[in-house]
């Protein structure tokens, strides 16, 4: 971890700022401070980084994707629109980890597989088979 006690207090006020921590008290309270926010909400590991949400933008429905553990407010680059990210927790289904959007693509494109198969491969193996079906 690195050693806060060699920051200045001008330094340290600006990392409590950045996560929207009290700036007031001398530089040994605001060091207290910054461990005890540590200590309670570590930095994530790899494979934490890794999962992300995704959403669509209420103006434009692009997917915006953002790490899980993010509750603040989002901006879509291709309209600008900055907008409140509620907790995925209490949210409507409108967000959906990245898999399972996945997997709804690929039990779509099965799913228009099968319907295929059933309406045009089936009719035409019964037309070109000698007694039909």
């Amino acid at each position: 971890m690195f050693d806060l006690n060699s920051l200045t207090v001008f330094e340290l006020k600006q990392r409590l700022k950045n996560q929207s921590l009290s700036v007031s008290g001398n530089k040994s309270e605001l060091i207290s401070r910054l461990e005890q926010h540590q200590a309670e909400y570590p930095p994530p590991t790899s494979d934490e980084k890794l999962e992300k949400l995704a959403i669509n933008c209420p103006s434009c429905n692009s997917i915006l994707r953002y790490p899980r553990d993010y509750h603040g407010k989002l901006r879509c680059p291709p309209c600008s629109r900055t907008f409140n990210l509620s907790s995925p927790i209490t949210s409507g289904s409108h967000i959906k980890p990245l898999g399972a959007l996945l997997f709804g693509s690929i039990a779509l494109v099965f799913l228009a597989v099968l319907i295929f198969v059933y309406l045009v491969v089936i009719p035409m193996s019964c037309m070109w088979s000698y007694g039909g079906c």
